[in-house]
């Protein structure tokens, strides 16, 4: 199944120190947040946990969680990639082109 991120409530995020500032594009940002794919599909009427995941190189630290960072590119939430693949509890899977699969 594939989700689109703009579905999922997916914004851009900016860690400063340990602090977190939403950011409207890619621009300044170094993370993204999103509703769980897999607890979305599982229950459309509840909004499921976030998802964050740093980008690499972006300026965070190697050791912040959550891990592993993502390679990415794109400029947005609609053309994003994330070429690590993404493991949480709950969800195992990918974000092509603006979308994320279940695998």
């Amino acid at each position: 199944m594939i989700l689109r991120l703009v579905d999922l409530d997916a914004t851009f995020l900016e860690r400063i120190g340990r602090t977190i500032v939403y950011r409207d594009g890619l621009v300044g940002a170094n993370g993204i947040r999103f509703c769980c794919p897999a607890c979305s599909v599982a229950d459309p009427y509840v909004k499921a946990h976030p998802v964050t995941i740093w980008l690499a190189n972006r300026g965070v630290p190697d050791d912040a969680a959550p891990l592993p960072h993502g390679e990415f590119r794109g400029d947005g939430v609609h053309n994003l990639t994330i070429w690590t693949a993404i493991e949480t509890p709950c969800w195992r899977g990918r974000i092509v082109n603006g979308c994320a699969s279940i695998l």
